[in-house]
């Protein structure tokens, strides 16, 4: 993507664990966002923030992070077959491996 030289970035591991597990917090001034699973045998699952997944009862209208579940949500496979990439989510994000630690490559602008 064409970013500018001077935009804040975010890059390195996120550990993911077999239980829901915050990936990245909610940005609203995020302009590009990739997630690649970097784990050479299993699988993660991401999910994304919905506009009702606040905490009952919040003063605040900011999303917090989803519960991750297995097999549901967006499939990042292993060994980086595939990526999760967006320019138009801002919201939290939460992932889970099915089993054992996996480790996310993410890249944030």
């Amino acid at each position: 993507p064409s970013i500018s030289k001077d935009a804040a970035r975010t890059c390195g591991p996120v550990s993911c664990l077999t239980s829901s597990t915050v990936v990245l917090a909610n940005n609203p001034g995020r302009e590009y966002l990739r997630i690649q699973n970097d784990h050479a045998t299993q699988a993660v699952y991401l999910q994304l923030a919905t506009a009702c997944a606040r905490p009952s009862g919040a003063a605040t209208t900011e999303p917090v992070a989803p519960t991750a579940i297995a097999n549901q949500g967006i499939r990042l496979l292993p060994a980086g077959a595939n990526t999760f990439e967006t320019r138009h989510y801002t919201g939290p994000i939460a992932g889970i491996s099915v089993s054992g630690t996996s480790i996310l490559c993410v890249v944030e602008i």
